[in-house]
């Protein structure tokens, strides 16, 4: 039966052609743009994180509420991690981790990477081992520059080496210390942060990034950890919560107002995605949602109109003794070869468009250069996508084609077997005007939403930033904090600014914090000679440090 209903679909099809090519290239393009968007979604979203286990791991967080404001969390101290190390029991490893930005030397070129400054669990927290060599032991992570070792990342390493595995166990200079390389990681593995290809222990921090890494008790460390089995994300955060107010009573925080201290425990997979983004993400689903039921209502329009053309020979068939049911697989059979067809056209599509629609990097992810986690949101055609392209396939060919099937097949044989109108009409032109208008209705929604989407974009780029962008150049210089402290730093940006300057075609230069559109650095304002605030009543305001020509130079 099934063999003759795909024969018959095939004659069919093969002598309405553009009947079938219509509803063919109809069903790509809003499958194809349902399966690319919703594999953005799937990846920004729902993708589990390429670690083994990877629903085990948590972030930690200390978390803080004050008086008129949500709970919020911060990320730990080096004391403070100490303390939670050893204090935990919900967790089998618990490692810190941070980014760096370092200068690699070499005898040809020096480089500027992106590194992560880890305790020695790091890698096993993460359940990943090196492709070469091994990663850091214990004692490797306790005394400063005691044991100056470092992994490198397979990129790196292909592109400073030439992937030379006679690397491991050679010394590479960074910021001008020898690091001795005891390890290489496997392809596509660049830490929490996603952009690594260096790792140095947090026992090294001091000599290559800040002094007082290890000292201060400032909020900048990132805490992964691995659950314990049979631990639970409830059991955790409620030790967590109660961990919370006994670091805080031993290492107390340096901020003056009164402000409530805990901790808590957040699985990563949750704590790359920035809540805010996630509204969009789902918004755009809703939009591809309503691009695929505007595609249905119009996919059923036609098949209404064939129904209108086929309605003697459905007549004769059923005079001959076929039953409702068995035309009605039919000619759901009809539309599902259409949708199978279009399905797979639109898998091509939206391979071809997932190539370059990406989700824009630090979009989706928590904000901030300590606090940033990857957001592991590459799109590709993995197993789970085409499972939802199959859903597609057979979902829509039974959203446009039941109705008309069933239409098409109650009929007036007395009437319709002489080839004249059947008196159901009015109802078929009926259901046809119902479609139109939802058809109508969904464009209008989409249509409002895409006006609304380039009337912001055309006001972006007409806003007025308070500058002149025009020849306006930036670049980044991040020195040392080592190797040049602050109270040497003003004479090497003044030195840098001096022969920024001296470039034949430069008219002016200055330096800030934070290029334009960047969030600069927070302070809290007191006014000398007037009255201490209250705490936490002193005003927040951000601050820039700049040159004398800063003004000039914007503009």
């Amino acid at each position: 039966m099934l063999r003759q209903d795909l024969w018959f679909a095939f004659q069919v099809l093969s002598k309405h052609r553009r009947y079938a090519a219509l509803s063919v290239v109809t069903i790509a393009l809003a499958t194809g743009a349902a399966i690319a968007i919703a594999s953005i979604a799937y990846a920004a979203l729902l993708r589990p994180l390429p670690f083994p286990a990877s629903n085990r791991l948590a972030m930690l967080y200390i978390t803080a509420s004050e008086p008129g404001r949500a709970v919020y969390n911060q990320r730990w101290s080096f004391g403070r991690f100490q303390l939670l190390r050893r204090m935990q029991t919900s967790f089998v490893e618990v490692a810190s981790f941070g980014p760096q930005s370092l200068n690699m030397q070499g005898a040809d070129q020096s480089e500027r990477i992106t590194g992560e400054s880890v305790s020695a669990p790091y890698f096993r927290t993460l359940g990943v081992s090196p492709l070469i060599g091994r990663t850091f032991a214990a004692d490797e992570d306790s005394i400063p520059g005691a044991r100056p070792v470092a992994v490198l990342g397979y990129d790196l390493w292909r592109r400073r080496f030439g992937g030379d595995s006679a690397v491991v166990g050679r010394a590479v200079r960074v910021e001008g210390l020898e690091l001795t390389v005891i390890g290489i990681m496997p392809p596509g593995f660049g830490g929490l942060t996603g952009r690594a290809e260096l790792w140095t222990t947090k026992a090294m921090a001091p000599l290559l990034s800040y002094r007082e890494h290890l000292t201060t008790n400032q909020n900048f460390i990132s805490v992964v950890a691995r659950l314990r089995p049979p631990a639970t994300f409830e059991t955790a955060r409620a030790e967590m919560d109660v961990l919370g107010r006994r670091i805080q009573a031993a290492l107390p925080s340096d901020r003056d107002e009164p402000t409530t201290f805990a901790a808590t425990a957040v699985p990563v997979g949750q704590a790359r995605v920035d809540p805010a983004n996630r509204e969009v993400v789902l918004i755009l689903l809703a939009a591809a949602a309503l691009l695929l039921l505007i595609a249905a209502a119009n996919l059923a329009s036609l098949q209404l109109g064939r129904a209108i053309d086929r309605r003697r020979e459905i007549a004769v068939r059923l005079a001959l003794g076929a039953t409702r049911g068995r035309l009605v697989q039919q000619l759901l059979t009809e539309s599902t070869i259409l949708g199978l067809i279009g399905t797979l056209g639109g898998l091509g599509l939206s391979s071809a468009l997932s190539a370059w629609l990406v989700a824009p990097g630090r979009t989706i992810g928590v904000r901030g250069y300590y606090g940033q986690i990857a957001e592991f949101a590459t799109t590709r055609l993995d197993g789970r996508v085409v499972l939802f392209a199959l859903v597609l396939a057979i979902g829509l060919p039974l959203l446009f084609g039941l109705v008309p099937a069933l239409r098409a097949t109650k009929l007036d044989l007395t009437v319709d077997l002489r080839g004249r109108q059947a008196g159901g009409s009015r109802s078929r032109l009926a259901l046809q005007s119902a479609l139109v208008v939802t058809e109508v209705a969904l464009a209008l929604i989409l249509s409002i939403g895409a006006s609304l989407l380039v009337k912001s974009l055309v006001w972006i780029q007409h806003v007025d930033r308070g500058f002149e962008a025009a020849n306006l150049l930036t670049f980044r210089i991040q020195p040392s904090d080592v190797r040049y402290p602050a109270p040497v730093a003003p004479a090497v940006i003044e030195q840098v600014l001096a022969r920024v300057s001296a470039v034949p075609g430069v008219v002016s230069a200055s330096v800030d914090a934070a290029a334009p559109f960047e969030g600069p650095a927070n302070s809290t304002l007191y006014i000398v000679g007037r009255p201490e605030p209250s705490p936490g009543r002193a005003p927040e305001i951000t601050r820039h440090y700049v040159g004398p020509d800063h003004f000039k130079t914007l503009g």
